[in-house]
């Protein structure tokens, strides 16, 4: 994970989005249902593995982090189970509900959510997810 200054948390996006794009580039998911590329691309390893690292990247935006880990555990769990103090599972939980709101801006995804992610199925979300705009995704979100 390659540290960079942020200026907006939006700008923490990019480089989940170009993860989840890698992890694409690898075909990490194909030919498995297109609702379960997210827990494929985002659930199966950590995005970030150390704490200094998980610092680093949210750096003056974790507690904007924090918050939405808050909104989005609440929404969907009825209570909070992210360790707020541990950096690491910040991060990685931040990363995680991040790359769902990106993969969630791709039509072709909402599109064919019960269907096999065939090459070509997997390429054009792939391609959506490069065009998406990240202002959109965190705006249609937050």
């Amino acid at each position: 994970m390659k540290t960079e200054k942020h200026d907006n948390i939006i700008d923490l996006y990019e480089p989940i989005k170009q993860d989840l794009i890698e992890k694409m580039e690898d075909e990490i998911g194909l030919g498995e249902c297109s609702s379960d590329i997210h827990h494929y691309l985002c659930n199966l390893d950590f995005y970030s593995n150390t704490k200094t690292d998980a610092k680093e990247f949210l750096g003056k935006y974790a507690f904007d982090a924090i918050a939405i880990i808050q909104e989005y555990e609440m929404d969907q769990f009825g209570e909070v189970t992210t360790s707020l103090g541990c950096p690491k599972l910040v991060c990685n939980m931040f990363a995680y509900i991040v790359g769902e709101e990106i993969l969630n801006s791709s039509p072709l995804l909402r599109d064919n959510w019960n269907e096999e992610m065939t090459k070509e199925l997997y390429n054009g979300i792939k391609d959506e997810i490069k065009c998406s705009s990240l202002y959109e995704v965190y705006n249609s979100n937050h």
